[in-house]
């Protein structure tokens, strides 16, 4: 797998009651940084274009809507090198990609929402999951009914075995946590995933659910949809073609999708040796009203100590899905969570910096005094969980011990 000199930048905004839960692209691919508003006649949003200048550009306000706000069938990339779709027999328009921010879970399953969270015909919001359909919540801490829950009884289990919150209004109701897409996966076919870039045991490929069905997809930067790297200086891209691919060496293709900035912002730049990993970092600004928390992840690499897993990493994305800050304990403890092959433990707590860490590790159950450890990640308390489960990923794709700090 490429290895990537990687920085990341992470901001989350809370401005408004109902906030903007979908990102708008611009016509020529690139992502709106303001709201995609009409401006006379047309919808357009400021932008920065590839040589790194800031300005307007066509934008489409909702999904299979050109910049004129016209029904129109499908928004993709021409040859010319902009998006546009047909709004008639003889006519076309300028358009924009339109995708959804948040991963979306439901209430009783707790399984992540593989279509996107609607009201649809009832008064009520739900969506479709691996295990059937679910109650989910359109924003964060608002139940199923679009119900604010009170601020001392946020969305989560608390003591059930589904997802609930105590309302403002009196009474209760069922909730489904909200997580913003740290990342944007594009398909092969150039749609974003609805969830995540998941893996594929027995085909082994990468892949996720889209508004199309499903498609293949990459679960890094530049790499393809097998998980292997992309030819140094020839990122994954159309490159004039109707699906995603990249040189992988002199002669040989394959099929790959891009990462997009989400929550998060890569900021990338490939090593001399892609086989080296140095010094990734990962910094992640988590903003509200009141202050700004800053997260910084230093991935070291360590393949002396950390064993490839490889062969267990289906089971190990699943089991890291599944990890839960209510998991932590205070004093080392084995088999926090676990799976067939697989087991989180608590190691104990390190000091570091002059202050207390958990130190957590993924090892492989192989039998007494042979469990090898396949991540390892040393976190300062109060990490959000899904920080926590990132942390897991890089460190177990990269066989390197991940240091998180606020």
């Amino acid at each position: 797998m490429a290895h990537l000199h990687t920085s990341l930048v992470l901001l989350c905004f809370f401005s408004s009651v109902w906030p903007d839960v979908m990102f708008h692209f611009t016509h020529l691919g690139t992502k709106c940084e303001e709201d995609c508003k009409l401006v006379g006649y047309e919808y357009k949003c400021k932008s920065t274009d590839k040589d790194g200048i800031v300005q307007s550009m066509y934008c489409s306000a909702e999904t299979e809507k050109d910049y004129w706000g016209r029904e129109c069938n499908k928004c993709e990339k021409g040859k010319e090198g902009y998006y546009y779709c047909k709004t008639g027999l003889f006519s076309w328009g300028y358009c924009g990609l339109v995708t959804e921010r948040n991963i979306y879970y439901g209430s009783k399953t707790g399984a992540m929402c593989y279509d996107n969270c609607y009201r649809r015909d009832q008064d009520y919001y739900w969506c479709d999951t691996a295990e059937g359909k679910d109650y989910c919540s359109p924003y964060e801490n608002i139940d199923y009914r679009k119900k604010h829950c009170r601020e001392d009884s946020p969305c989560g289990k608390q003591g059930q075995n589904y997802n609930w919150c105590y309302l403002k209004e009196g009474d209760w109701g069922h909730c489904g946590p909200v997580e913003p897409k740290m990342f944007l996966h594009r398909s092969k076919k150039d749609h974003f995933c609805i969830d995540e870039c998941r893996y594929h045991e027995s085909g082994d490929y990468y892949w996720c659910h889209t508004d199309k069905g499903w498609g293949y997809c990459s679960p890094d930067v530049d790499v393809t949809y097998k998980d292997k790297p992309c030819r140094s200086g020839h990122s994954c891209g159309l490159h004039g073609e109707s699906y995603n691919w990249c040189w992988t060496s002199g002669s040989d293709y394959d099929y790959c999708g891009p990462v997009e900035s989400g929550e998060c912002t890569y900021v990338t730049y490939q090593n001399r040796n892609r086989g080296d990993l140095k010094d990734r970092k990962l910094i992640c600004a988590q903003v509200n009203r009141t202050n700004t928390i800053i997260t910084t992840f230093n991935v070291e690499p360590s393949p002396n100590d950390i064993t490839d897993g490889s062969q267990w990493k289906r089971e190990a994305e699943i089991l890291i899905r599944r990890w839960d800050n209510a998991y932590l304990v205070d004093k080392a403890h084995s088999n926090l969570i676990y799976s067939n092959n697989l087991r989180i433990d608590m190691k104990g707590i390190i000091k570091r910096n002059n202050q207390s860490y958990y130190d957590l590790q993924i090892h492989v159950k192989l039998g007494p005094g042979r469990s090898p450890t396949v991540s390892q990640i040393i976190v300062h308390p109060g990490i959000p969980d899904r920080y926590m489960r990132r942390a897991f990923l890089e460190s177990f794709r990269h066989r390197a011990r991940v240091f998180v700090d606020l």
